[in-house]
């Protein structure tokens, strides 16, 4: 299953200095709502961007239809994801 996610939101992290500021704490919430879906990430792909926010395509493990429209409806509740996430099935690679 593809699922695309765009845009996330631009992390909020304050620093002091040169910013250490990865984004990482905004995919560290959407992993961990594909993890308490028991959905585990094949792969993950950022792409270029100008915004504050950046496209990023997530391709799963096998899965059920049911986990996926849990990650969908639970993305929303990260306030992380803007947008409305796309899941695409994947048959064959």
């Amino acid at each position: 299953m593809t699922i695309y996610v765009t845009p996330f939101k631009a992390s909020t992290k304050e620093t002091t200095g040169p910013s250490t500021d990865s984004g990482f704490e905004n995919l560290e919430a959407v992993a961990a709502v594909m993890g308490e879906a028991g959905v585990s990430i094949d792969r993950m792909r950022q792409y270029g961007h100008d915004a504050e926010q950046a496209p990023v395509l997530i391709v799963t493990h096998k899965t059920t239809r049911a986990a996926i429209d849990q990650i969908l409806e639970d993305f929303t509740k990260t306030q992380v994801v803007e947008g409305q996430p796309v899941a695409l099935r994947i048959e064959a690679v």
